[in-house]
């Protein structure tokens, strides 16, 4: 028969050596791995080069880490033990920068300044959160995107990214005098310079993007895809201008009020602009010498753009 002081040790050694005690102390400094996998159920045409991850610690004075993987699933990384929020996104955007990493709620995507009102489209940039993750010498319990516990002793954390830039196709359809076309590009306005990326929120005062048009003369058409972060806080006001560059060097731009179509889309991750109805200017008719010629000839609602392109490609 065994004394009962002897099953009260027993016992308490089981209980320590069990995973599911999350009160066990442990030396300052030790490292736990973890191997964080992504899955791209809401983006699975996504292929990116490379994921950043921050972790940011929910355990006071702790510290935040910061992990590159290279290509899209994910990979072992190794972090003291405690609780963290996770923070990851592609790192394959070379016109995108990040401000305000210090925090989690606050980390913010800046699209590259091309000039005074103008930026860069940023491409596609997606991003996955992990609200907790806490990391134990028995392994890791994490938080699920529907606000479950997923409790696992293999140290596996699975992260679902999605697509935080807004696509914009652009069709400009039934396009007459596409035979004096020499290039094409088009503006649109309105958009947001930056992107609160945890809320996926807009930011920043209204600028505008520029991307080439490509011509398709079986179709009579003129398209293109540009990407951005959706509309900017407040904008009531969504202009496209075409501008096109005909074979004798001439330039000229036209713009149309897409307001309704940016702001009432259906999918507001994926907005299809259209024009319908478009002849490129074949003629300018000579201004009377009594006119003020200004720097601008109006053509049939276009604009010339005086800027000689004739040696340009």
């Amino acid at each position: 028969m065994h004394s009962l002081p002897a099953i009260l040790m027993l016992m308490v050694a089981l209980f320590l050596s069990s995973c599911h005690h999350r009160e066990i102390e442990c030396p300052a400094g030790v490292a736990g791995q973890i191997e964080v996998r992504f899955m791209w159920d809401y983006a699975p045409d996504a292929s990116p080069d490379g994921m950043t991850l921050y972790f940011f610690p929910l355990d006071a004075y702790g510290q935040i880490w910061r992990f590159d993987i290279a290509g899209r699933d994910g990979g072992p990384v190794a972090l003291p033990l405690g609780r963290y929020r996770l923070l990851a996104y592609n790192n394959d955007l070379s016109r995108v920068n990040f401000t305000n990493r210090d925090s989690f709620e606050d980390f913010t995507a800046n699209a590259g300044v091309v000039s005074e009102g103008t930026v860069s489209p940023p491409g596609m940039l997606y991003a996955g959160m992990v609200e907790m993750i806490d990391i134990t010498m028995c392994g890791v319990e994490y938080v699920k995107p529907d606000g479950s516990i997923k409790d696992c002793n293999q140290g596996l954390v699975r992260c679902y990214p999605r697509r935080l830039s807004t696509v914009y196709t652009i069709e400009v359809r039934n396009v007459s005098g596409l035979e004096y076309l020499r290039s094409a590009s088009v503006r649109l306005d309105g958009l947001a310079p930056a992107l609160r990326m945890v809320s996926d929120e807009p930011l920043g005062e209204a600028v505008g993007e520029n991307v080439l048009l490509s011509p398709d003369a079986a179709a009579s058409m003129l398209s293109g895809v540009m990407t951005g972060f959706g509309s900017a806080p407040g904008a009531s006001e969504h202009q496209l201008t075409v501008t096109v560059t005909r074979t004798d060097g001439k330039s000229f731009a036209k713009s149309f009020d897409v307001t309704s179509q940016v702001l009432n889309s259906s999918d507001s991750k994926n907005v299809l602009i259209v024009v319908d109805g478009l002849k490129i200017p074949d003629d300018v008719t000579p201004p009377s010498p009594k006119e003020d010629v200004g720097i601008e000839v109006g053509v049939d609602g276009w604009n010339e753009i005086i800027i000689d392109l004739t040696t340009g490609v």
